[in-house]
């Protein structure tokens, strides 16, 4: 499984449905900060990743480009537990504040649907039975729970 905009590798799958991403942080945190913060979001932190292009584009294109990424961890599971315990504001699915009642989304961002979830295999797979039979039940199960990942 694979959660891209596209797929551009010696590959074959299938796009299920979108899966939105925004910037999430604890309420607790944005009750605290957001008040004090500079209009480009000075005195707020983020949740980083290190030097992933993609992310520090988010960040400077979001409502907040001067905020301090104060973090760089590359495990997004550890971002959603530091945004919960009210580290800073971090980029998550778009189900996070559904399943976590403390999360909400930052004021003034939106979800991006650019990406979707995507089930991949090597194209020589393709045709192994018990590959195929896993990969259609994958799919089954994942189209049944859509909505639990687009998020709102």
């Amino acid at each position: 499984m694979r959660t891209v905009a596209e797929v551009d590798e010696d590959v074959v799958g299938r796009k299920l449905f979108p899966a939105s991403i925004g910037i999430f942080a604890a309420r607790d945190y944005l009750d605290r900060m957001l008040p004090k913060a500079g209009p480009k979001g000075q005195g707020l932190q983020w949740i980083g990743y290190g030097p992933v292009t993609q992310l520090l584009e988010r960040v400077r294109n979001s409502p907040y480009p001067e905020a301090r990424i104060r973090h760089s961890i590359p495990d997004p599971e550890m971002h959603m537990h530091l945004a919960r315990a009210g580290a800073g504001m971090a980029i998550l699915p778009g189900w996070a504040a559904d399943v976590f009642p403390e999360l909400q989304r930052v004021p003034g961002t939106t979800l991006d649907e650019s990406r979707s979830i995507w089930v991949l295999l090597h194209s020589d797979l393709r045709r192994v039975r018990r590959v195929r039979v896993f990969v259609d039940y994958l799919c089954a199960a994942l189209l049944e729970r859509r909505a639990a990942f687009i998020g709102t």
